[in-house]
């Protein structure tokens, strides 16, 4: 028993850790665009 919920928590824990992971991601190229504007725009 006190395997599972080491291993809920675990998981539970890696979630969180991907989440926030991927929010700052999100934010950071946020930032990136209102700093160079044109600079991720493709050029044709």
């Amino acid at each position: 028993m006190l395997g599972y919920f080491m291993t809920n928590a675990m998981q539970t824990a890696e979630f969180f850790r991907k989440t926030q992971l991927e929010s700052d991601e999100i934010a950071a190229q946020k930032i990136q665009r209102t700093l160079q504007p044109d600079a991720l725009l493709p050029r044709s």
